[in-house]
Order: structure tokens, then C-alpha cells, then sequence
């Protein structure tokens, strides 16, 4: 009957195991810790700047139609940076492209426009032209709704005035007639002049029996 006795060297080896546990612990405690608030801010900016960087590609298409100007975000990351300058540079260029193919579309409505008021003005007096005449009788007729009257006008011993003043005082004649033309269409309604050639003019009077 012996008794044994276990003696445990708890000041010398075990509480400074035990002290030495608890501070390994708290250091991978507070690693953890600080890793989670460095994801955490991380995630922040890199969320915003991808928020900045969505927003300045929606941007794009308004800001060329309104040539608002384009504003680059700053930002720390250089690759963000990079990011949103090239985005600028692609944005400015398009607002370039976008400007000159809206000059070159107001140049071709402009130059259509004069096509038109060419190839069916007369370029003396400013009158509707033959072609003109043409294609409104064709309207008149399909709309077979009212009727017309068409005027025949042509003025006697023209020829005379060009052979004694010369040309240009006939130009200068045929012009004074169609301003006086011109203006008896302002005061009548459903009169329209036409000029067909030389002196050669003709009135269409709409709801004429």
C-alpha cells in the first residue's frame, strides 16, 4: 500500500505554456481582425471605383449628345487610373466623331435642301419651276377634290426688249414681273406662279369653276 504523488511543475513550465498559448491566440486574433477591416476597406474602394467607372461609361452616350464634357475620376490604384483615363480618351474621341457627324448631317440636310430649291425654283426670278408645275398638276389631279384653273401667260414682243436693251435688261424685266407676281400670291389666296421658260409663265387658281 504506497501512494504515489504526481507533482505538476505548474510555476515553472505550465503557466508560462499556458500565458505564452493565450498570447498566440490573441496575435492570430487580432491578424484576423485586422485582415477583415483591410477586406472590408478594400472591398469599399474597390467598389467605388468600379462605381465611378460604371457611371462614367453611362455617361458616355449623354454626354456626346449633349457635348457635356467628360470628367475623369481620380484615383490612387493605378490601374483604375489607367482604366478611366483611356475611357476619357475613347469618351472625347466619340464626342469628336459624334460633333463631326452631326455637322456633316446638318451639311447634307442644308445641301439637300438646296438641291431641292434648285431643281425646282427657277434661278432668275425665284419662281416655282416647270418641274414644279409638273408635279403639283399631278397632285391636283390624284386629289380630285377641288377644282382649277390653269393660266397660260406670256408676254408679247419680249424678244424686242432683249434685242434693244440687251439681255440683262430682260433678266432685270422678267424679275420685276415675278415680284409683282409674287406679290398678287400674298394677297390672294390659292394663286401660284409658276415660270416655265423665257417668258412663259403659268397661274394655277385652286376652286376656280
Amino acid at each position: 500500500d504506497k501512494e504515489i504523488h504526481l507533482i505538476m511543475p505548474l510555476v515553472d513550465q505550465f503557466i508560462p505554456f499556458i500565458k505564452e498559448m493565450i498570447l498566440y491566440y490573441l496575435l492570430i486574433m487580432i491578424v484576423f481582425f485586422a485582415s477583415f477591416i483591410f477586406g472590408l476597406i478594400a472591398d469599399w474602394i474597390l467598389t467605388k471605383q468600379l462605381a465611378q467607372l460604371n457611371n462614367l461609361a453611362s455617361e458616355l452616350p449623354s454626354a456626346m449628345i449633349r457635348q457635356k464634357e467628360i470628367v475623369v475620376p481620380k484615383s490612387r490604384i493605378i490601374e483604375f487610373s489607367q482604366l478611366a483615363n483611356n475611357i476619357g480618351i475613347v469618351g472625347d474621341r466619340l464626342k469628336r466623331m459624334f460633333l463631326e457627324l452631326d455637322e456633316k448631317t446638318e451639311q447634307l440636310r442644308k445641301s439637300e435642301q438646296t438641291l431641292y430649291r434648285v431643281a425646282h425654283s427657277d434661278n432668275l426670278t425665284g419662281l416655282p419651276n416647270r418641274r414644279s408645275f409638273y408635279r403639283d398638276l399631278e397632285e391636283l389631279i390624284e386629289e380630285r377634290l377641288n377644282k382649277f384653273a390653269i393660266l397660260f401667260i406670256d408676254f408679247d414682243q419680249f424678244k424686242l426688249v432683249n434685242d434693244t436693251y440687251g439681255h440683262s435688261s430682260g433678266d432685270q424685266l422678267l424679275i420685276d414681273i415675278s415680284n409683282r407676281v409674287r406679290s398678287f400670291n400674298q394677297q390672294y389666296e390659292g394663286v401660284y406662279f409658276y415660270r416655265l421658260a423665257g417668258d412663259e409663265f403659268i397661274a394655277v387658281i385652286k376652286g376656280a369653276s
